[in-house]
């Protein structure tokens, strides 16, 4: 056999067999192919189930939406009244003035921020009644307050008071306006309240009369034989229509107050209005 013919078969041999390095190469790229259209799919999947659950969240969404609207809806007139009357009030008493020593109005700031409360629920009247009621004025005064500070002294006198403002502070509303007229007198204006509603609000569930009563603990007062304070209060309370003037309804829930004290203390009557 001639050596051409054997350079020849020698040559086809050669052709058929593929290069391993070619083979691994194949096989690698075959392998990321598989691998890539896995992660595909896996990608479809999620996101038709990420879909799926926007498409659950964005019904959920519209019906919290919904629900929020009939509440709104289903709101009467006063709820919104009394939200906007909350604001208005801490707005006021931001710049009004305040007593030196106590957290609370003083007496030129409480009658600011009351005059302001009643412009805005004249301007929020539907009614043009002179009798509509803007609130009750409540003034109130510790009975007996110069024994306390005699026995105690007046540092405990003075935690008296702030035990007095604490408690006022405590059963009365953010729209509730509470100022210190003097030493041991304290007034609050209820607006959209009525003399009687409040009378009622203060009643006691023993013997059915109005009371408020505070109990002090003076820190100044550990270690001397005494620990506790009890506070009673007179006091007069009076309703404020349309078209009454803030000084005459003080002094008509003074005079109340007065008949308090005169008819044993340590109650609040309803005034009755001159």
């Amino acid at each position: 056999m001639s050596e051409t013919g054997t350079e020849n078969r020698g040559q086809i041999f050669q052709t058929e067999i593929p290069d391993i390095r070619s083979r691994e190469e194949l096989l690698r790229k075959n392998a990321i192919l598989q691998l890539e259209n896995a992660a595909l799919k896996d990608q479809v999947a999620e996101m038709h189930d990420l879909k799926r659950r926007l498409v659950a969240g964005e019904a959920l969404i519209k019906k919290l939406l919904e629900r929020i609207q009939r509440l709104f809806q289903e709101l009467n007139f006063a709820d919104k009244d009394r939200i906007e009357l909350t604001l208005v009030v801490e707005k006021l008493q931001e710049n009004a003035k305040k007593d030196p020593k106590l957290d609370v109005l003083h007496s030129e700031g409480f009658k600011e921020v009351v005059q302001g409360v009643r412009k805005l629920l004249n301007r929020n009247e539907q009614s043009e009644s002179e009798k509509k009621v803007h609130g009750a004025l409540m003034l109130i005064d510790i009975d007996f307050f110069k024994k306390i500070n005699t026995d105690f002294g007046y540092l405990a006198a003075d935690e008296a008071l702030q035990a007095l403002v604490d408690e006022l502070k405590r059963v009365t509303r953010n729209s509730d306006i509470i100022g210190r007229f003097g030493g041991e007198e304290f007034m609050v204006f209820f607006p959209n309240s009525s003399a009687e509603e409040i009378h009622q609000k203060f009643k006691s569930g023993s013997d059915k009369k109005a009371i408020f009563h505070v109990n002090c603990k003076p820190k100044s007062l550990i270690g001397n034989g005494e620990s506790e304070i009890n506070i009673t209060v007179s006091g007069g309370i009076v309703t404020m229509s349309k078209n009454d003037v803030l000084k005459d309804a003080m002094e008509d829930a003074n005079k109340a107050l007065l008949l308090a004290k005169k008819t044993g203390r340590d109650k609040i009557l309803i005034a009755e209005k001159s």
